[in-house]
């Protein structure tokens, strides 16, 4: 039986997307877990009505989060609690199967898997991670040479450097010691996309891992995700496991959301994503969000608008939710990645 992970943080809209999507696409004998880490509790469990077989771990902090989410629609009141539930995602993934899943809750799933030859693969490879998702970005799967194998699957021979850590310049970049990397890139002797080529290397989610691999690159993570220190742990372990391998599908089989986040804001624009989230999360309990709309591409943008709209709170107007879009959007079209599959807006 293979693991399949999915962290979550309030937009049950999203998960039920990201599980219907799995029904559908993912063929083999797996059982899901939703790692949740403040989602509200009447969310949840229309979620286990809809999907009595899925598990259900939540975080230390996921009640204290989904109240104080409640407080502040509420009554404006501060969201204190904060940071990312490790401690939960270890303990849970250290249980898990050789070889499992994960995927974040504004992901789905748009070509079909058999996981079972997928999990026969990643044995008879020694494969550490093997993609599903890349934004259709290459140069988050660069490598000097690509091996077709079975199952369409991808080996790929990283572009990278071995033995850059052990480089004074690597260690300045990769750690940002003494802020090397912020100096160099202010003044145009760096392009902000340096690391891209790591990136082959490493991925939050939307991949197959070795559960080895995936423990090594966060044992020792904090309450905040440290990029910087994974693609380090990840680099180590490319130097010292030379006989392990990193893949792809032919094929993206994942799509994700440019349209909703659940934290990032930007302080140039007046748009708050927990409102956001809350508006949409009402009207998908209510039977008013469907949260297939518009699949396989991400929900419409005219639905988004209509939900927003009712809602009438300046928090989170529709026209303002748009120019939020566009920036986030902005953000990754400067690295390369193809953002305008998802909701045909703002293209």
């Amino acid at each position: 039986m293979i693991d399949i992970f999915i962290k979550s943080f309030d937009r049950p809209y999203y998960v039920e997307r990201a599980l219907k999507s799995i029904k559908q696409n993912i063929s083999g004998k797996y059982k899901i877990t939703l790692l949740d880490d403040g989602t509200n509790k009447k969310y949840l469990n229309k979620l286990k009505t809809l999907f009595p077989d899925i598990n259900l771990q939540c975080s230390q902090n996921a009640i204290s989060k989904s109240k104080e989410i409640d407080q502040y629609i509420s009554n404006d009141l501060p969201i204190k609690t904060k940071g990312i539930p490790f401690d939960l995602w270890k303990e849970s993934i250290a249980k898990a199967s050789k070889n499992f899943v994960l995927l974040t809750d504004d992901t789905w799933i748009y070509n079909k898997i058999n996981l079972d030859l997928l999990n026969n693969v990643m044995d008879n490879y020694k494969i550490n991670s093997l993609k599903f998702l890349w934004l259709g970005n290459s140069n988050l799967v660069q490598g000097t040479e690509y091996h077709n194998i079975e199952g369409g699957i991808e080996l790929i021979e990283p572009l990278v450097n071995n033995n850059v850590l052990n480089t004074f310049y690597g260690k300045l970049l990769l750690k940002n010691t003494f802020k090397i990397k912020s100096i160099l890139i202010k003044m145009g002797g760096l392009n902000r996309n340096y690391r891209l080529k790591y990136y082959t290397l490493y991925t939050v989610g939307g991949a197959f891992f070795n559960k080895m691999y995936w423990l090594y690159l966060w044992q020792n993570a904090g309450a905040s995700v440290n990029e910087n220190m994974q693609l380090t742990k990840a680099l180590e372990w490319y130097k010292n496991k030379s006989k392990t391998n990193y893949a792809k599908t032919n094929v993206e089989c994942m799509r994700t959301s440019f349209s909703s986040s659940a934290t990032n804001m930007f302080t140039n624009i007046k748009f708050n994503t927990y409102a956001y989230n809350y508006y949409l999360n009402e009207a998908w309990f209510k039977g008013e969000l469907d949260s297939m709309d518009n699949y396989p591409k991400d929900i419409s943008e005219n639905t988004i608008v209509r939900i927003l709209n009712k809602s009438n709170d300046e928090r989170c107007k529709s026209e303002n939710w748009k120019l939020w879009m566009h920036k986030f959007k902005q953000i990754y079209r400067e690295q390369g990645c193809d953002v305008d599959y998802s909701n045909g807006g703002d293209g």
